[in-house]
């Protein structure tokens, strides 16, 4: 969706992703169907596999989770979706503080983000692998004394054999 619609005629395949978190996969393959009708559609979800503690890279297994309440934040163009996620998955979530899409956090950001959610009662601050990346130097210290967990996902694809074939046969 990055794109004017009708650029999907173009398009030799589609992965519709956060399918299981989204409403819109169906409408969206309608979409789909009207600009190219015979392309092969493939539906897309985000797994979690595990926690990382942001600061020592520890793995921890998804439940129990290694904190008692998690104060939520993220700069995603759909942070609905990460909620959502962590609901389904069970987790406490006491708040959370949503930045635009590709957000690079900066020292006095996290410093008023932990303020706020710790307030909310939260034990730990939880964000995603794609926030992780743009957190500050320093952040663990800024936070203290919650920790930052981040969520590891891969991506799970309906059909994935049948997707990995398709391409293969295009650029083979």
């Amino acid at each position: 969706m990055r794109e004017p619609l009708e650029g999907v005629a173009r398009a030799g395949v589609v992965v519709i992703t956060r399918s299981d978190v989204s409403d819109l996969a169906r409408p969206i393959e309608r979409a789909v169907r009207r600009w190219n009708p015979g392309v092969p559609v493939f539906r897309a979800s985000m797994e979690p596999e595990a926690w990382v503690e942001h600061r020592t890279g520890a793995q921890f297994d998804l439940a129990p989770a290694p904190f008692r309440r998690a104060g939520v934040f993220c700069g995603l163009g759909n942070p609905q979706s990460f909620l959502r996620t962590l609901e389904r998955m069970g987790v406490p979530v006491v708040g959370s503080v949503e930045f635009e899409d590709h957000h690079r956090y900066r020292p006095h950001e996290l410093r008023f983000t932990a303020c706020q959610l710790r307030a909310k009662g939260a034990t730990a601050l939880v964000t995603t692998g794609k926030d992780s990346v743009n957190l500050c130097d320093g952040c663990d210290e800024l936070v203290a004394p919650l920790e930052i967990y981040w969520l590891k996902v891969r991506m799970r694809i309906e059909g994935e054999e049948e997707l990995v074939k398709e391409i293969e046969r295009r650029v083979g």
